[in-house]
């Protein structure tokens, strides 16, 4: 009922329509409708880590865009929110695939192999601007590059490295994002403010 005639070009533009709190409450709602109607408790703790990383990097993503960045911190906070989206129905399906139910491990890969492309149809469906299906595709992709200014697929891989507590690809490369930055990211980046716009986030989980 939300959704306007007009295609959605900014974040400001969504504020206006429904609120930067409704928008959090509804991408809450979405995880948590599926979190309560999971009956088995791999299935709900899964939920639980992926809703809870996904707070974490959009804090994170918060702060980097305002402290690094000409970036909007409060679009920088939906991306972080979004960004794993798409796991969401991966693990939602696990819940009648016994076999995944047995193996956490396995559904955590399947979750980081499939969320980007369901990521970016769920943008589609919801008409969000390019700029969401760029960090969804790209989130997790540690050697992202482009010419040009930092963006906001750089704010969130680099969120994502942060709240991993990596500094460095798997083949030993500088995280480009990072370096764009021009961020270290051998300094914690998770501090009180931090765990509490974590704790905003998750209200209610």
């Amino acid at each position: 009922m939300y959704r306007g005639a007009q295609r959605i070009d900014a974040l400001q533009q969504v504020i206006a329509r429904m609120g930067m709190r409704t928008v959090s409450q509804l991408i809450v709602s979405l995880a948590t409708q599926q979190l309560f109607t999971a009956k088995h408790p791999v299935i709900k703790k899964a939920m639980q880590n992926h809703w809870s990383f996904s707070a974490q990097v959009a804090a994170l993503s918060h702060r980097i865009a305002r402290e690094q960045t000409r970036l909007d911190p409060d679009q920088a906070l939906l991306a972080g929110l979004l960004h794993g989206v798409g796991g969401i129905p991966v693990i939602v399906v696990a819940e009648d695939i016994p076999k995944l139910q047995e193996a956490p491990a396995v559904l955590d890969e399947l979750v980081q192999d499939l969320q980007p492309r369901l990521g970016m149809k769920i943008m589609q469906a919801w008409d969000f601007p390019p700029m969401f299906e760029l960090v969804v595709r790209e989130a997790g992709n540690l050697n992202y590059q482009h010419e040009g200014a930092a963006d906001y697929a750089d704010v969130v891989i680099t969120a994502i490295a942060a709240a991993k507590n990596l500094t460095q690809t798997p083949e030993g490369a500088p995280i480009a994002s990072a370096v764009r930055l021009g961020m270290d990211l051998g300094e914690s980046l998770i501090d009180q403010e931090i765990e509490e716009a974590m704790r905003a986030l998750t209200e209610g989980f």
